[in-house]
């Protein structure tokens, strides 16, 4: 019987379970991909000698960390998305034990299907990275196919899968039946949203510019402090987006309200995308620093090559992630392009606010990674640890990504909330 709700609840929210399931595909290739690359010949990561603490075996550890953090946080918004529907089946008499398993059943569904699937990608990607590095960066390193990395993928996101079922009772657990029925609510809680209502407390938005600043100063006089000065600069950039951006976002739309509504839709939408992307944002911010600054220090071809191949492959992986995570948020504001339409917002002026909400959303995500990434770079050419040249060319492996997914998400956003209602009302017609 849960079984089959399980499988009912699969197919009644086909299109949240759809992003859910790319973000296993995803991340289940870079982990099968990187861990071919890692425990080949020339790498030499085993993780079973704990002493050995060179750069590929640290890189290893933690971006398999980061892929685990990622899934943890689409779990995180894929349940509080479903959390109606959990208290429902509370209501109706279902124990958190029964939840426990309704949740498992979906959850190791989707894993069972997009582990084929994303190792099938990463095989078919392999030719291609070789490709690139004999003829285009010139390397004699070759991936080759690692089987235990078929078995060691599988363990690690089936560990993944049980702990975050343990966070999804908790979470039912932690909440009543009636406060899950308010899914926005939950969503923009689980996302650290500011209530604007409550006067802001200066001294906190002081030091969240204190915190973001300071750290771009210590790049230029400390290049070997960066993962440290790039910490202490992330917890400044999460208050600024919390407790500044997006009360000035509230601002704005109170003084456009009377005269430019498409400016205060198009704002409002991209202050609730900032408080749920918030720490999707955080983690590319942090995870690009962290590679950035591993590259400099390897000397190995095998381990640049490692690293290079990481950086670019994360920076493809976790925007692709963003663009996933809003996708699914995204479902939900066809309700409310309706609800435009019917007070009078055109066909062109809706596309007029999607174009807004998303070109300003990605606009601060870039403006917040160049702010970092842009001086990090500066920094190091300017103390001769990189050239101008690599510099260049690992900024645009940051940019185009996000660019990509911008253009996308823009397509993506028209065909959810505009163009259904075309079509529905061409079968009316007829």
């Amino acid at each position: 019987m849960i079984f089959q709700d399980a499988l009912r609840s699969l197919r009644k929210d086909a299109g949240r379970a759809f992003f859910y399931w790319l973000t296993f595909v995803l991340t289940a290739m870079f982990i099968f991909l990187f861990l071919n690359i890692a425990m080949s010949e020339a790498v030499g990561v085993t993780f079973v000698n704990t002493a050995n603490t060179d750069i590929a075996t640290n890189v290893a550890m933690i971006l398999i960390v980061i892929c685990v953090v990622e899934i943890l946080f689409a779990n995180d918004f894929y349940v509080r998305s479903k959390a109606r529907e959990l208290a429902v089946r509370l209501v109706c008499g279902a124990t958190y034990m029964q939840l426990a398993q309704y949740l498992l059943i979906q959850t190791f569904i989707l894993l069972a299907a997009a582990i084929p699937f994303g190792i099938i990608a990463s095989l078919m990607l392999i030719p291609l990275i070789n490709t690139v590095l004999h003829h285009v960066i010139l390397s004699s390193f070759t991936v080759a196919i690692v089987p235990k990395a078929v078995i060691l993928t599988a363990v690690i996101l089936i560990g993944v899968i049980f702990w975050a079922t343990y966070l999804n009772l908790a979470f039912a657990y932690r909440h009543s039946a009636a406060g899950m029925m308010n899914e926005t609510s939950l969503k923009l809680q689980g996302s650290s949203m500011v209530n604007t209502g409550k006067p802001l407390s200066r001294i906190r938005q002081i030091l969240a510019v204190v915190l973001t600043v300071v750290p771009l100063v210590l790049f230029y006089v400390n290049p070997d402090g960066i993962i440290l000065s790039s910490l202490i600069g992330l917890t400044g950039i999460s208050g600024i987006l919390t407790r500044i951006l997006i009360p000035l976002l509230s601002d704005y739309i109170d003084r456009k309200k009377p005269d430019q509504p498409m400016i205060m839709a198009g704002v409002g939408f991209m202050r609730t995308d900032i408080a749920i992307l918030k720490w999707n944002i955080l983690l590319l911010l942090i995870t690009s620093i962290f590679l950035a600054s591993v590259l400099i220090s390897a000397s190995d071809p095998q381990e640049i090559m490692l690293v290079l191949l990481s950086y670019i492959v994360m920076n493809v992986m976790l925007s692709l992630a963003i663009m996933f995570r809003y996708s699914t948020e995204l479902q939900s504001r066809f309700r409310y392009y309706r609800s435009l339409e019917q007070i009078g917002f055109m066909h062109e002026d809706q596309k007029s606010i999607i174009r807004l909400e998303v070109t300003g959303l990605y606009g601060i995500i870039l403006a917040v990674m160049l702010l970092y990434i842009g001086n990090i770079f500066l920094a190091l050419v300017l103390d001769h640890r990189m050239s101008a040249a690599n510099a260049g060319m690992l900024t645009v492996f940051y940019l185009i990504p996000l660019i990509l997914c911008c253009l996308l998400t823009m397509h993506y956003y028209s065909q959810a909330v505009l163009l259904q209602p075309v079509k529905e009302g061409q079968a009316g017609g007829r």
